[in-house]
Parts: C-alpha cells; structure tokens; sequence
C-alpha cells in the first residue's frame, strides 16, 4: 500500500473548534476521522455496503411517513414498488440483520 499525503489549511479563528477537536484525538486517530468525515460528505457506503446512516435514514423516512397518518400493510411476496431500484447488496445486508419485515 502507497500512502498518499495530502494537506488542507485551517483558519485559526474560524476553524478553532476543528483545530481544538485534532488536537485532542489519540495518536494515530486524525487521518482516520478525517477519511471517514470525508467519505461521510460524500455519501460513500462503508465497505460492508450499508452503513448505520443507511438504516437511520430509513427510519426517518418511516417516520415521515407514519407522522402522516399513511399506514399500508403489504403482506405479498412481491416486491414493493421501487423496491427493484435499491442496489441488491444493499437488500442482502438489510436481509442479513434478521429484521422480520
């Protein structure tokens, strides 16, 4: 593995809290946080697929949903609508957490 280094520059007024923060991380830790705050803003997935922000936003979406007052049960074995859209490995990994759905 080839390490690239890479460099970013922080205002020391503005910034003050994020220096604070680096500053305060064990050794080791800030190239860590800071890979995984950038892939955070970029939406990756972890490398596992679906990631824990996956699910909450699911739940936030069920919410709305439910806040709504829409409740419909689907008991066939079809697929629900859009549901042919959703990336399969995601579906393998949400079937992997034993949730009975």
């Amino acid at each position: 593995m080839t390490k690239v280094i890479t460099t970013f520059s922080l205002d020391d007024q503005d910034d003050r809290d994020i220096i604070t923060w680096l500053r305060n991380l064990g050794h080791g830790e800030k190239s860590r946080v800071i890979r995984d705050a950038l892939r955070a803003k970029m939406g990756a997935q972890d490398r596992d697929g679906v990631t824990l922000t996956d699910v909450y936003r699911l739940v936030l979406d069920i919410q709305a949903t439910l806040a709504q007052g829409v409740i419909t049960l689907d008991t066939a074995d079809e697929a629900r609508p859009g549901e042919e859209d959703v990336d399969q490995d995601i579906l393998d990994n949400l079937d992997g957490l034993g949730l009975d759905m």
